[in-house]
């Protein structure tokens, strides 16, 4: 290999290490963001989060003292807000919508977290993932098992 050839590929995997350096960065920084703004939504509400846990552009948190459970996703320059009393929920449950597609498998159209009050008060309704906002599925089946079972815990 002669020298051009050399400081060619030296500077090309300096360019890719710093463009994976600048990506994970500002992930980490955007994790960072989404969660102190899921504790300061909680901390308006009395609540000091125990867990938390954030996915593309939502999260979700509990304050298990307080039985308090905070939802928030940044959609299309919309925030939507959630703060839930736990004691008021009878029952959780995650909701899974999809199609088959030609006989090989199921796509995920929608997962949803649905929370039961007592006494039939309607349903409150949490979206974790919309095919129609999100191309990619990611961590979001995980993450809403996951939590039904922690939210179903609590309220046993």
């Amino acid at each position: 290999m002669d020298n051009g050839t050399m400081v060619t590929v030296v500077i090309l995997i300096a360019i890719t290490g710093f463009a994976i350096l600048l990506a994970n960065f500002s992930r980490k920084k955007y994790e960072k963001r989404m969660l102190k703004k899921i504790a300061d939504f909680a901390a308006i509400h009395q609540s000091t989060l125990n867990e938390s846990e954030y996915w593309g552009k939502s999260g979700i948190g509990i304050d298990e003292q307080k039985s308090v459970l905070v939802f928030l996703q940044d959609l299309n320059d919309t925030t939507t807000a959630e703060c839930i009393k736990l004691s008021d929920i009878e029952r959780c449950k995650t909701v899974n919508q999809g199609r088959d597609v030609n006989g090989i498998g199921k796509v995920i159209d929608k997962l949803q977290l649905v929370m039961y009050p007592y006494g039939h008060k309607g349903e409150i309704v949490l979206e974790f993932y919309n095919a129609e906002v999100s191309m990619q599925l990611h961590d979001e089946l995980l993450i809403i098992e996951k939590w039904a079972k922690k939210i179903n815990a609590h309220l046993s």
